[in-house]
């Protein structure tokens, strides 16, 4: 009787999946990357951008030329990922927020890490399963003026990975 207990655990087990996530050394070792990532997103600093970002990163920058041909339109299709405030003494980086008004959208910036076992959040921007860290750009508002929903429906999503112990932006969703 023992046996088949053991047996029934031990198949019970094997059908459970463990997520892959971010170790707590690995999410210190993202936010300190990331914040040297906006620092080059800021400066301009083009090389360094390029060490960082897999191509093809969304539509318009295929390839690393046709992000060096149009640099200043390719920092300002980052400009997003500048805004949260990152404190590497703490490991945390903040939500950044802009109130709107009657005419203007409210706009946000957040961040979470991503296990591989959130496949429903995966599949719906048509991301690989993997960790990642993701970082989302919102534009939203909660008036009740039509014109006003309809132009507060944009944001950006970005899709880090730490691989070889590097950060690497590895892709872009835009939807406006």
């Amino acid at each position: 009787m023992k046996k088949l207990y053991l047996v029934c655990l031990l198949f019970i087990l094997g059908l459970v999946s463990f997520a892959e996530t971010y170790t707590k050394t690995e999410q210190r070792e993202i936010i300190k990357q990331f914040a040297i990532f906006q620092s080059a997103l800021k400066g301009k600093n083009f090389p360094k951008m390029v060490e960082t970002v897999y191509f093809p990163l969304s539509y318009g920058f295929e390839d690393v030329e046709t992000a060096s041909e149009n640099k200043s339109e390719f920092f300002k299709s980052l400009k997003d990922l500048t805004l949260p405030k990152v404190d590497t003494k703490t490991n945390k980086i903040s939500k950044y927020t802009k109130k709107g008004n009657l005419k203007t959208c409210d706009f946000e910036v957040t961040n979470k890490f991503v296990s591989s076992d959130d496949t429903d959040f995966l599949e719906n921007y048509g991301v690989e399963t993997g960790k990642y860290f993701v970082v989302t750009a919102s534009y939203f508002t909660e008036s009740d003026d039509t014109e006003l929903i309809d132009g507060c429906t944009d944001y950006n999503t970005y899709f880090f990975q730490l691989e070889n112990k590097e950060l690497k932006l590895v892709k872009k969703i835009e939807l406006p």
